[in-house]
């Protein structure tokens, strides 16, 4: 692996552990085992890095769009961006929201909310009636 792509996979890390706000340059040169002067070599900010794990993303979502745009049947469209979002969130990818990754209280317990109300309604989609209240508790 060379020097970037260990700054980029160190700057995951601190992002993911720390948040974007709340993580630094000299976190990540830390965690990647380089000096910051070697991360200024790479990249102009802690910001390149944020403008890099965007277009990185957006690249992972073109197949959904694309997929999306050939399926017609509403119900597998339906099925196939829940199918999408539940592995973002098993993957634990929705942390990155805005374009920044954030860390926040109680992050994962609204991720299993989620997944459970998807699967409330995966559950009443496939028995045909499909509900959801509009303040999601039922």
């Amino acid at each position: 692996m060379d020097t970037k792509e260990s700054l980029l996979k160190a700057a995951l890390k601190v992002f993911a552990a720390n948040g974007y706000h709340g993580s630094s340059v000299a976190d990540i040169a830390k965690e990647a085992n380089v000096s910051k002067a070697l991360f200024y070599h790479y990249f102009d900010s802690k910001n390149d890095l944020l403008v890099i794990f965007a277009k990185q993303r957006l690249e992972e979502w073109t197949p959904l769009i694309e997929n999306l745009e050939i399926i017609k049947d509403p119900k597998e469209r339906i099925v196939f961006l829940i199918d999408f979002v539940l592995s973002e969130l098993v993957l634990c990818k929705l942390n990155f929201c805005g374009f920044g990754y954030v860390k926040a209280p109680g992050l994962n317990d609204r991720k299993a909310s989620c997944i459970e109300l998807i699967q409330r309604a995966l559950r009443s989609l496939n028995r045909g009636s499909f509900h959801v209240s509009p303040n999601c508790k039922n």
